[in-house]
């Protein structure tokens, strides 16, 4: 038996609407699984972005501190020079007039540039103790003291037959307020 239904409108009606159902599922999966993709995208950037301004924020932290760590060093470094005598040696000549004539005297200074007193100088020529050279004719005392800005001049009269000639090597050493031995080593001439 062969039995044909005859298609009328309310059937092509309801296939129409079938497909046209059918099309607009479709379209939705489509919109839908793109709008998930560009979601994931844009959460990916998002998730970038964050990690980059987190390595940002910690980098900033970071160099924060190490900038704190210099800052006090600096204040510790201004503490101790702030009670740090800073001596060096060097000749000088100064006028003098002997014998109704004009000469000049020579001198071994010891200048203090730094803000604290020097004490407990010791003044080596040539690595021995100037005290025992027979051309300073000024001697270093033994509580000599040196202020801040401060000097201290030691004659010198060289003799031909002397063993001190310049240029000679000079070694300083004291004590001050900062608790670190002073040191100071230099050719003068």
């Amino acid at each position: 038996m062969n039995i044909k239904y005859p298609m009328d409108w309310s059937n092509w009606i309801n296939l129409g609407l079938l497909l046209a159902t059918g099309l607009v599922g479709i379209l939705t999966w489509y919109g839908a699984s793109r709008s998930a993709r560009e979601a994931l995208d844009a959460q990916n950037q998002a998730n970038v972005a964050a990690a980059r301004s987190a390595a940002a924020a910690e980098d900033a932290a970071k160099y924060q501190h190490r900038m704190m760590e210099i800052e006090n060093q600096r204040h510790e470094e201004s503490a101790i020079d702030a009670k740090r005598a800073i001596l060096h040696a060097k000749i000088t000549t100064k006028p003098a007039f002997r014998f109704n004539r004009s000469e000049s005297d020579t001198f071994l200074t010891i200048v203090n540039s730094g803000k604290s007193t020097a004490k407990n100088l010791k003044v080596t020529i040539n690595q021995k103790p100037m005290n025992e050279y027979g051309e300073c004719a000024t001697k270093l005392p033994t509580d000599a003291t040196i202020g801040p800005n401060g000097h201290i001049d030691f004659m010198l009269i060289y003799f031909l037959s002397g063993e001190l000639h310049p240029p000679f090597n000079v070694s300083l050493t004291w004590d001050d307020d900062s608790a670190f031995p002073g040191e100071w080593l230099g050719a003068v001439s």
